[in-house]
């Protein structure tokens, strides 16, 4: 599958509820979503609550428009100001933010062992990889 950048909106068809958000690969945004929905550690507590209620089934992801990777959170960000606060939207922070890069950084040994014992126990417990 090519790799598509831009905003997607994630909707429950139960009850109406909706979720903006940016990725450089939609695909894999949308893997990552659900996986952490699965766990039940999504860092939306609306989002997760939502799925929890209604179920995986009435979820459905969609992509709104494909954005250059450098323009995401700039596009983003017109959405979020247009929909945080209104009935529906599950979303919690009304500007898009990015987290800090770790671009470069040396990870220690012990670092990585316990990076590769959470992935092997996510394997266990269902994860889906892209």
């Amino acid at each position: 599958m090519e790799k598509q950048s831009g905003i997607y909106r994630i909707d429950c068809n139960a009850n109406g509820s909706y979720y903006y958000g940016s990725s450089a690969d939609l695909h894999l945004r949308w893997i990552d979503h659900k996986n952490s929905l699965k766990r039940n550690d999504h860092f939306n507590p609306r989002v997760q609550r939502t799925w929890n209620k209604y179920g995986e089934d009435t979820f459905r992801f969609e992509h709104i428009e494909l954005v250059e990777p450098g323009k995401l959170l700039e596009i983003e960000d017109v959405y979020l100001k247009e929909h945080v606060g209104k009935p529906g939207c599950m979303n919690i922070l009304n500007e898009a933010t990015t987290p800090p890069s770790r671009l470069g950084q040396k990870m220690s040994e012990d670092a990585k062992r316990r990076i590769s014992e959470t992935m092997k126990q996510k394997f266990k417990d269902g994860y889906e990889h892209p």
